[in-house]
Formats: C-alpha cells, structure tokens, sequence
C-alpha cells in the first residue's frame, strides 16, 4: 500500500513516475499472489478494488517479541542520566521516528503551553524533522522537554519504565482509515503505560482494551487535556489502565500467536 502512503501522506502526485511503478507492483501482486498478509485490518475493500480475490485476504498485525520484554537491554549512560533527572516530574514519552507521518508539533507545542506544570515532555528517535522541532523548542526557550538520540528496540522496555504515559500521534489523513499497525503502538501498550493516542482512525487495540485516552490528532489543546487527564489520575488508575494494555498484547499479539496465524494462511 505505499503508492498510497506517497499520494495521501506524501502529497505525491498519482501521475508520478515513481508511483505508478509502485502502483503497478501492488496491483499485480493482488491479482496474482496465493494470499495477502495485510498488517492494517480495515484494508479488504481497497485490496479487492485492486484486484484481489476476498477469500486471499488475511489480516495479521505486528506484534512484540516477548522475550525482548522478559530480559530487555539496559538504557546507554546519557539516556538514563537524563532521565533519572527528571523523578520529581509526570514525563510523558515518545519514542520512535520523528517524520512527517509522525506529525510531532503538536506535542512541542503541548510542553511550551504546560511550562510551570509538574510534566516533562521526552522525544526518543532520530529523523528528518528532529532539528526542526529542537530548533523550536531552543528559539522558544521549552524548558520542559528533552529529545534523546534513539535506543535499540530491546532497550524500549527499560526506557518505557521512566514514561508515566506514551504519546502515539500522526496526521490527520486519510490513509489511516485502513487501520493502524505502527509498532509503537504494541510496544506502548506492552510497556503497561497508558497510552494518549492522537491518531484519526477506525478501532484499534488501544481503544479495544480501553488502555488509553484517544483525541483528535493535531491538537495542542486536546493533547494538553489528555495528559492533565493522566496527571488527575491516581497511580493506581493509571496503572489499571496500562496493565488493560498489557494483557490485550499478551493474549493476542506475541509473534508467538502471531506466528501461528502465518502457518494457518501456508497451509
């Protein structure tokens, strides 16, 4: 489904060289493949409009791997200093790419307006926004927010201990009425945290095992609401509704079970 990531989120045009290659290779593999694994769950009826036969379509999302959470890696010294820094504070975290997609303003925006409120703001990742948004956040002087270089992914549940809760936010498009498969968000929802999730988009996990607050995407106002939401919250409140989380990946999307689901489409 990439031509369709470049037209919708890209803005790239339908005529384009690059994408009616893209275009073509999608079409072909629906028409004549097996069976179609797609990772967003709402996607059948675009697939079939392209060419595929409804009875090849399979939905099988992303997944963790749970041996990664069992025994994850410790933090690098610079990461975990900076974040030992900040016990006295509700962090709220991101971790991930800081691209288009991602559509990370907002958030910057949210901690310049909560300056003076006990929260800080952690962006984790690297990407071709990131010195953008560290520009904005140093000519505007935010105080309470922190962008880290990325960690590797078995890292993520040591770093995820530090969060009190997990932003997971995009653009407003179209694109994502397929579904959402970003594995942030499984990651997220494994770290036992709950999750703000600012994406525009049919059910998802997250909202399926009520382990979160969903908003709008794109806004600073509803982004802030959200997170005082959290900080109203008891501890105890909040960790029911990250164990909520926890447990929905647990039961359904270890690449254990997940793995299961692939053998049953090879046979």
């Amino acid at each position: 489904m990439w031509p369709s990531t470049l037209i919708e989120i890209g803005g790239m045009s339908k005529l384009n060289p690059f994408v009616m290659l893209m275009q073509y290779g999608e079409d072909y593999a629906y028409k004549n493949a097996d069976a179609v694994v797609s990772l967003p769950k709402y996607s059948m009826d675009y697939m079939i409009e392209r060419g595929l036969k409804a009875d090849k379509f399979y939905y099988i999302p992303n997944g963790i791997v749970k041996d990664e959470w069992d025994a994850p890696e410790p933090l690098p010294d610079a990461h975990k200093e900076a974040l030992d820094g900040l016990k006295d504070k509700f962090i709220v975290g991101y971790f991930g790419g800081h691209a288009l997609s991602n559509c990370l303003m907002p958030f910057i925006r949210s901690a310049e307006q909560m300056q003076g409120e006990a929260v800080h703001f952690v962006l984790v990742g690297d990407g071709v926004e990131k010195k953008k948004l560290v520009q904005y956040a140093v000519k505007n002087r935010i105080k309470n927010i922190s962008f880290l270089p990325p960690v590797n992914k078995k890292a993520v549940p040591t770093l995820t201990e530090y969060f009190d809760c997990i932003y997971i936010g995009a653009k407003d498009s179209p694109l994502y009425r397929f579904g959402i498969c970003m594995n942030k968000m499984f990651d997220g929802m494994m770290a036992g945290k709950p999750v703000v999730f600012a994406i525009n988009a049919p059910p998802t996990p997250v909202s399926e095992a009520n382990c979160g607050l969903i908003i709008s995407p794109e806004s600073v106002e509803e982004i802030m609401n959200a997170v005082r939401k959290l900080m109203q919250m008891s501890k105890n409140e909040r960790l029911a509704m990250g164990r909520r989380g926890k447990e929905e990946i647990l039961s359904h999307y270890t690449y254990e079970k997940l793995a299961e689901e692939f053998v049953k489409v090879m046979r």
